[in-house]
C-alpha cells in the first residue's frame, strides 16, 4: 500500500509529562499525522513494535495503549477509540494521527488505569502464584494460523502479573520467559512461597472446532471424557520430565474449604473474563490436573479460549485481546482477595 504525504510542516511542539518535543507534521488521509517516536518520548513511555502482528505499544504508569498497522481504532487500558487515521508506516517510521494525543493519551494519563484503582497496601498481605501453562520445548496447544499456547499464556500472564502488582499483591510467576518449568518445580514454587493462592494459565484445543469460551478448573472428579482429555493434554508436560511428584500429596482428597476457596475465585475469574473480553462463560469444572493435585492452597486453572476454534485464535493472537482477558483475571484475583480481608 502507498501513502501520500501532502505536506510536510516544521517546528510542531508536543508537551507532554516529560518535556516539550519538536517534531514534523505529515499529512496522511487528510489528516495531520506525527512520528510516534514523538509521543513516545514527551510522554516518557515505554514503545514496542510486534513486526510480525504488526502492532505497537506504548505504556506509560497506569496506560497502555495498543494499535495495529493500517487500523484506526486504538484500544486504551481496554476501551476503543476511532483515531482520525489509522496507524501509518512509512519509511521505517511509524506515524500517528496528531489528534490522538488528545483523543486518547491525555485522557488517559490524568485518569490513570480504572482497572486498578484500588486503595494500594490492602492487599500486600497476600500472595498468588501465576503459572503460565508449557514453555520452551513443550509448546502446548497450537493450530496452523501460528497461535500456539506457550506464548499466550506467557504474555496474558505477565499482563495479569502487571496489573495485580500495582495493587500490592505479592506477585511471582513460576516461569516469565520461554522455558521448559516441570511441573513438580511449578508446584514446588507454590509452596515454598507459601502462596495463598495459585492460578495456571493454559488455551484450550477441542476436537468440535466451533467450542469457545473460558473455562476455569478446580480440583475434583471429571464428569466428562472431555475433561479427561484436556487433563491429559495439559499434563503432558510429565513426558518431559515427570514422572511421580514425590514433594506433594498427589491424589490427595481436597479439604471443603481449599474446594470453597477454589470455586470462588474460579466464578470470580471467569465473570470477569465474560465482562472484559465479551467471551461466552463455560462455566467451573472439576478435574484432577497435576498442578491442583500437588499444591496446598487454594487452586485453579484457567482455560482462556480455544486455539481449536478458527476464530478465537486469531482473537488470541492479538494482544489489545490478551489485554482484556488479563485485565478480567485480574479483577476476578482482586475480588477474590477483597472478599478475604
Amino acid at each position: 500500500m502507498v501513502f501520500f504525504a501532502v505536506s510536510v510542516t516544521a517546528g510542531f511542539s508536543l508537551k507532554g509529562p516529560a518535556g516539550v518535543v519538536e517534531t514534523n507534521v505529515h499529512r496522511y488521509y487528510g489528516a495531520q499525522y506525527i512520528d510516534i517516536n514523538s509521543i513516545v518520548k514527551a510522554f516518557g513511555m515505554e514503545f514496542c513494535w510486534d513486526p510480525v502482528l504488526k502492532e505497537a505499544k506504548l505504556e506509560a504508569p497506569g496506560f497502555v495503549l495498543l494499535m495495529s498497522l493500517n487500523n484506526k481504532y486504538v484500544s486504551a487500558n481496554g476501551k476503543t477509540f476511532e483515531m482520525r487515521g489509522p496507524l501509518v508506516l512509512r519509511g521505517g517510521i511509524l506515524y500517528v494521527p496528531a489528534g490522538v494525543k488528545e483523543q486518547v493519551i491525555d485522557l488517559y494519563i490524568k485518569t490513570g488505569n480504572p482497572a486498578v484503582k484500588e486503595e494500594a497496601g490492602d492487599l500486600r498481605n497476600f500472595k498468588i502464584v501465576i503459572d503460565p501453562g508449557h514453555g520452551g520445548e513443550n509448546i502446548g496447544a497450537r493450530n496452523k494460523n501460528g497461535a500456539n499456547e506457550k506464548t499466550i499464556v506467557l504474555d496474558i500472564s505477565k499482563k495479569v502479573a502487571a496489573i495485580l502488582g500495582k495493587t500490592g499483591l505479592r506477585v511471582v510467576m513460576t516461569r516469565d520467559k520461554d522455558v521448559f518449568v516441570t511441573l513438580a518445580k511449578r508446584c514446588d514454587i507454590a509452596r515454598s512461597e507459601k502462596a495463598d493462592l495459585f492460578m495456571s494459565v493454559h488455551a484450550n484445543s477441542a476436537p468440535a472446532k466451533s467450542v469457545t469460551g473460558i473455562e476455569t478448573f478446580v480440583l475434583g472428579v471429571p464428569t466428562s471424557e472431555i475433561v479427561k482429555s484436556i487433563e491429559e493434554i495439559e499434563d503432558g508436560d510429565l513426558a518431559l520430565g515427570d514422572s511421580a511428584y514425590q514433594g506433594g500429596s498427589s491424589g490427595q482428597v481436597d479439604s471443603a474449604r481449599r474446594k470453597r476457596l477454589s470455586k470462588r475465585l474460579a466464578c470470580f475469574i471467569n465473570e470477569e473474563v465474560v465482562k472484559s473480553a465479551q467471551v461466552k462463560n463455560r462455566g467451573v469444572k472439576e478435574a484432577r490436573f497435576y498442578v491442583l493435585r500437588n499444591t496446598d492452597m487454594p487452586a485453579v486453572l484457567v482455560e482462556v479460549g480455544f486455539i481449536s476454534n478458527a476464530d478465537e485464535s486469531v482473537l488470541l493472537l492479538h494482544e489489545d485481546y490478551r489485554q482484556k482477558i488479563a485485565e478480567g483475571i485480574a479483577s476476578g484475583v482482586i475480588k477474590y482477595f477483597r472478599e478475604m480481608l
